[in-house]
């Protein structure tokens, strides 16, 4: 999880540092950048989601999960 958040992380940081720049084909970089953040969000969500799971499947086993 924390290598996906890195990575992420690192992704976010150099498409910001891209979005700096002016380019000429500046609608094609904004829909590139948007992709790139969508997908981002995918990887981390999807981190987070198994993440979430496994905590609650362990609890379940165990027995002593809330429900509220």
């Amino acid at each position: 999880m924390s290598e996906i958040t890195k990575q992420t992380k690192s992704a976010i940081e150099y498409l910001f540092f891209c979005g700096q720049f002016q380019t000429q084909n500046s609608k094609i970089m904004r829909k590139t950048v948007l992709k790139t953040l969508f997908i981002a969000g995918i990887l981390l969500f999807g981190g987070l989601q198994s993440d979430l799971f496994a905590q609650t499947s362990s609890s379940a086993q165990s027995g002593n999960y809330n429900t509220g």
